[in-house]
């Protein structure tokens, strides 16, 4: 029978033979410090130098916004979850609203927790709308406009926006005239997504 030692990697020596000389260090301090008749040091916490002290990546998430409960639902009562065609294509995951008079909008806010570090989407105005003027679309980050852009009647605007270390995030759709108002010009995030 032929007895062959595996190999250890490049890296796991050079973890071992710095964990086995952080705990020497530790244990020379020790002895030293005790033999002058003072109290031991505490061993050194962390990890070894040249060791990282990051943890692995997580798995990249996907948390659909259409599927959540919202943070804040002051204004969740305008927002309509419904398939809604844009451009000539229904799209079945939205969230929709229609506000109302010049500078008036309607937001949503949802937990983002410091866990993603982008908000994608698509974005315009729902085929059957009887106004088809305009809207704006926002992204706040805690409150910070990080995205606006608008859309008319038959545009589709992607929206890929850094949302990093953001703890609340909103998405938000304002009238661009005094000529709009409920029900008239319906403004679509579709499939808003935190990545």
């Amino acid at each position: 029978m032929n007895s062959k030692k595996p190999r250890l990697s490049e890296a796991i020596r050079v973890a071992l033979i710095g964990a086995v000389a952080t705990v020497a260090a530790a244990v020379i301090t020790v002895a030293f410090t005790m033999s002058d008749g003072q109290e031991a040091a505490p061993p050194p916490s962390g990890p070894p130098t040249g060791a990282s002290s990051s943890p692995a990546a997580a798995p990249s998430q996907v948390f659909s916004l259409v599927d959540q409960p919202p943070v804040s639902d002051d204004d969740k009562e305008s927002w309509q979850e419904q398939p809604l065609a844009v451009n000539g294509k229904t799209y079945d995951k939205v969230l929709s609203t229609s506000p109302c008079w010049l500078n008036d909008h309607f937001s949503v806010t949802f937990l983002a927790g410091k866990k993603y570090t982008r908000l994608t989407a698509s974005v315009g105005i729902a085929d059957t709308s009887p106004v088809p003027r305009p809207l704006k679309f926002s992204v706040r980050a805690d409150n910070r406009t990080v995205y606006t852009g608008s859309a008319g009647l038959g545009q589709l605007r992607d929206v890929d926006v850094d949302i990093r270390d953001a703890i609340q995030v909103s998405i938000v759709v304002s009238t661009t005239s005094t000529q709009q108002c409920h029900g008239d010009t319906v403004g679509v995030w579709i499939d808003p997504q935190l990545r």
